[in-house]
This record gives structure tokens, sequence and C-alpha cells, in this order.
């Protein structure tokens, strides 16, 4: 699993620099066109997550995990190829993005839920920084490797790292071998086994070819037990239509949840049990084992928990918690600021300031190996400052750092060129061709200027990195361990929705506000939302924990948002 993520995890970086890159220099993409490539990408977290996490739930998490790999990497591929040929447009690159996305999401709900299968629950912390440690390192080479790639061999070549690293995870997830029980589908599983029971039940051609093998493997006593019922048979009178049609109405009919209940608390007669039974009392006639298949009655409605249902419970444990609202909110502001952030340094690197993939995958490296460092130290920093302190001083450190490397580049600039430099949009230029805007500002300024820009990005992601790194590790545990676990891929489900939602709306701000600011004002308006990220967890219970244990008896509230049983509400 680990190896699975780092391969992946190395293709999926190189594949962040790539993907821009394409759009921008091979396709010649605007910054809005770019906007909406992104927000393709990220669309699907908005409309997919709740309904992808109640499949989560329902099914096994190592196909699932598979199939988005595969999937990803084929899709890669076909991309690759097309912009190879010249076929690949901006309007398909839309299209691939948004087929990417879909499959990302799946995968990044099954994992967040395969995990705590793989490991006991006193490692999960540790795996969880181990894991961490590894994306993080991965970051390192990816963004390094993929901006050499890109520089020396185009963006379409670079993808194809990018495809194999999918398709090789794929196949390292398929080999870990971990029992994983099918989850029920039903509220508490009774309705789920039902079903699985009733499409078990044997065909009535089945039937009858067992029978006639009980019958032949019988003694004598069967024999003369089966010649006694064919001459009952024909003994016996047959009833008329009219006193059929008065015993049925003299019959009561069973309600649905007496014959629900009869079904639950009716043993089911062993394979040994059901021959002595048949010849003992002479097998019931076929006729009648015929219409108890038919009056069986299916799951109740309640036993059948809709997916809307089902994926409300999720919202509900968000909502009830105050440390999941808290790391909700959190998660929700930073993402929305770093895709603003994200959209306007691929621009002002690329074309504003004209520096190339390199320096942006040199950029993008040092906050990998910032997060690296990050998931290394999270274990010491909890064991000196306590979990809240350390939770809380990382991220702040991790969401205010690119706030201050871009004010840094914002006034380096400004003292060599004056405030007039930061009027020039790359938005008039840029929305044209982006000929006109690149390294408008790199021929300007000086080469001490230039190095300057670099180092203050270089370092600010570095130190975000940092903080990052040591605040993931850390929130995932705290995520994992609030929620119980036949909850815990729809509590996640809903918890991608709200934070990773908001990327999608991030990415479409990023491109109107570099539209209508320009790339350093859209730049600064997302590190301050970072920045301001931190709130929501520094004001909430999380400042006052010492040890993630104490979490756990928060989780035991989540049972009740599940929907009532039909016995409760009776």
């Amino acid at each position: 699993m680990w190896s699975a993520g780092a391969v992946s995890g190395l293709g999926a970086e190189i594949g962040e620099l790539a993907v821009p890159v394409l759009a921008l220099v091979t396709l010649g993409a605007s910054a809005t066109e770019l906007s909406f490539v992104r927000a393709a990408l990220l669309v699907p977290y908005l409309l997919l997550t709740l309904w992808l996490g109640v499949v989560v739930d329902r099914r096994r998490r190592r196909p699932l995990l598979v199939i988005a790999d595969l999937g990803r990497g084929i899709l890669l591929g076909v991309v690759c190829t097309l912009a190879l040929l010249g076929w690949l447009t901006v309007p398909l690159l839309i299209a691939a993005a948004a087929a990417l996305g879909s499959l990302t999401v799946l995968y990044t709900l099954a994992e967040f839920s395969f995990v705590p299968l793989v490991v006991e629950e006193e490692q999960l912390t540790d795996a969880n920084a181990r894991i961490t440690a590894a994306q993080s390192a991965i970051g390192v080479a990816g963004a390094g490797a993929g901006g050499a790639l890109v520089q020396v061999l185009t963006a379409p070549f670079a993808l194809v790292a990018n495809a194999v690293g999918y398709l090789a995870s794929g196949v390292l997830i398929a080999s870990v071998r971990v029992e994983e029980p099918l989850p029920s589908r039903g509220p508490a599983g009774g309705g789920a086994r039902l079903r699985r029971t009733a499409r078990m039940r044997p065909s009535r051609g089945e039937g009858r070819a067992r029978s006639r093998r009980s019958a032949q493997n019988a003694d004598g006593q069967g024999a003369g037990a089966g010649a006694e019922r064919t001459s009952a048979a024909l003994e016996a009178p047959a009833a008329t239509a009219p006193e059929r049609a008065s015993a049925a109405r003299a019959a009561p009919a069973a309600t649905a949840p007496q014959r629900a209940t009869a079904a639950v608390q009716a043993p089911a007669a062993t394979a040994p049990g059901c021959a002595s039974a048949v010849r003992a009392a002479g097998a019931a006639p076929k006729p009648q084992r015929a219409t108890a298949a038919v009056e069986a009655p299916p799951a109740t409605a309640p036993e059948r928990a809709s997916a809307v249902r089902e994926a409300g419970a999720g919202v509900a444990v968000i909502l009830r918690h105050r440390v999941l609202r808290a790391l909700v909110g959190e998660a929700t502001l930073w993402n929305l600021g770093n895709e603003v952030f994200m959209l306007a340094l691929s621009l002002l690197v690329l074309r504003t300031l004209g520096l190339g993939p390199g320096v942006l995958g040199l950029v993008l490296m040092a906050g990998g190996a910032g997060a690296f460092a990050g998931a290394a130290l999270s274990r010491r920093l909890t064991a000196r400052f306590g979990y809240g302190r350390s939770l809380i001083g990382s991220m702040l450190a991790g969401n205010a750092a690119p706030l201050v490397a871009i004010a840094g580049t914002c006034a380096i600039v400004v003292a060599a060129l004056g405030a007039g430099a930061l009027a020039w949009p790359g938005a008039s230029g840029v929305d044209a061709s982006g000929a006109d805007a690149a390294g408008r500002v790199l021929n300007a300024l000086p080469a001490a200027g230039i190095t300057s820009v670099v180092v203050v990005l270089t370092a600010g992601m570095l130190v975000s990195g940092i903080g990052c790194g040591v605040a993931n590790s850390q929130a995932v545990s705290l995520r994992q361990l609030a929620v119980v676990p036949e909850l815990r891929g729809r509590a996640n489900a809903a918890y991608r929705l709200v934070s990773w939602g908001a990327l999608s709306i991030g990415a479409l701000a990023g491109g109107g506000l570099v539209v209508l600011v320009g790339e350093w004002v859209a730049a600064l308006v997302g590190t301050a939302l970072m920045a301001m990220a931190t709130l929501p967890v520094a004001l909430s219970p999380v400042r006052r924990m010492r040890a993630i244990e104490e979490l756990r008896p928060a989780t035991a509230p989540g049972s009740p948002v599940l929907p009532p049983s039909a016995s409760a509400r009776m």
C-alpha cells in the first residue's frame, strides 16, 4: 500500500506541473481556459463526493482503488497520445480533466477508509505520518522531475510518467492481501443479509433437481414416504375454486413487520437438517415451497436506506462534532485560497516573470521537501507540545507562509520597478495568446531582483510545506478516529464535499480575479484566505487537547445518526 501510494504520488506530482504547462504552452490556453481546466478537474469533488462516499461504504475498498488507478492511467495515456498527434484541444482537455477528477475522488475516499484496515488502531497515527512523509518525499522528487521533464521533453511526454505511475499503483494495490469483509448495505446490515440470502435462493428448477437427488439418496423409508405422498395426493380431492377463495379470505395476511420479524427470527436449517426433515416429514410438497418463496417479503424501506439518507448520516456526523466542524472549516478556507494562489503562481512564474517550468518545479519541490520534514517532525512536536498545540502551531506557520512569500515578492518588484509593475495584469496579454505578457517583469528586473524573487518564493513554500506536513498527518488521524468505522466513508465523503468542493470554486474565482485585477492581486487574495484558515481550529476544543486519545469518547454518539430501525419506530 505504501509503495503504491509512492508510485502513484510521483506520477501525480509530475502531472500537477505538466497539466498547466500543457494548457498554457502547448495549447496556448488563456488564463480563463486554464481556470476551466482546473475547475473541471475539481468539480467532481463537489458533485460526486457524497454519492461515492456511499459507494465506498457499500463495497470493498481494494477493488475500488484498483479501478481508480487503472482508469486514471489509461485516461492519461489517451491524453498523451492525442497531444503527440496534435489532436488535443482545450475542450478535450477539460473533458479529460473531469473524468480524471472523478476517478481521483473515488481513489481518495476509498484510500481513507482502507488504511485503517491495513494497520491497527494504535498504529494509525504513525502510519498516517509515514504516508504523509512518503507523499512529501515524492512531492520533492516529483516536482523536480516534473520540471526537468517538462523543460526537456515537453508536457505531453511528462504526462506519460504520470500514466505509468497510476498503472503501477493499481498493480501494487491489487497485490495487497488484507481481510476485508463485504460491508453491510443497510443501516444495521440486516437488510443486506436478507437480500443476499434471497438472491442465493435456488431457482425452481434447481429445487426440483435437488429434491430428486435427495430422494435417490434416501433410504427405503424415504422411498416409502414418497409412495405414500403420491397415493395421498391421488386420493385427496382437489379444493374447488370457491373453497380456496374462502380459505384465503379467512386466513389473515401477516403484516410486513411480522413477516420481516419471522424472516429474521427463523433460524436457517443446516443442510443435514434439511435432508432429515425431507425424509422424516415427507418433504413439503413443491407447490408449498414455491408459495413460500413468492410470499417472502422484500426488505422494508428503512432497511434499504437510500443513498441520500446514508449520505445525510455522514453530513450529520460532521455537523454534530465540534472538532470535525473546525477541521472542515479550516480545510475549506485553505483549499479555496490555495486554488486561487496556485493559478496565480503558475501564471506569474510561467508568463509574467517568464522564469519557465524549471523554476516552477523548484518552487513546488521546496513545498514537498518541507512537507516531508514536517511529517517526520510530527511525532516529536506532539510529544513536546501536545496534540492540540502542535497542530494549531503548524497550521498557523504553514498557512501564513505563502502570504509572507507573495508579499515579499511584491516588495522586491515594487522596489526595483515601482508600484506600476504590479499593475501589469497578465489578463491583457494572456487572454489573447500569452506571448505579450511573458517575461515582462523578468526583462525589467535586475539579476539580483530575479534571484531574490526565486529565493523568497522557494523559502515561503518550504516553510509552508513544513507546517502543512505536521498538520496534515495529525488532522487525518483526528478525522479517522472521530468517526465510528461503519460511518467513516460517508463522514469522509461529507468532509471532502465541503472542503474539496471549494477547490472548483477557487479555480473559477482565481481565473476571474486574474482577469479583473491581475496575477499579483489574485495571489495576495488567495494567500490571505489561506492565512485566515487557522482560525476555526484555533477556536475549537483542539487547542486544549494533549493526546489524541482524548477524542475517542466523542465517537460514541456516532450511532444515533443512523436511520432508526423498524422496531425502534414501533
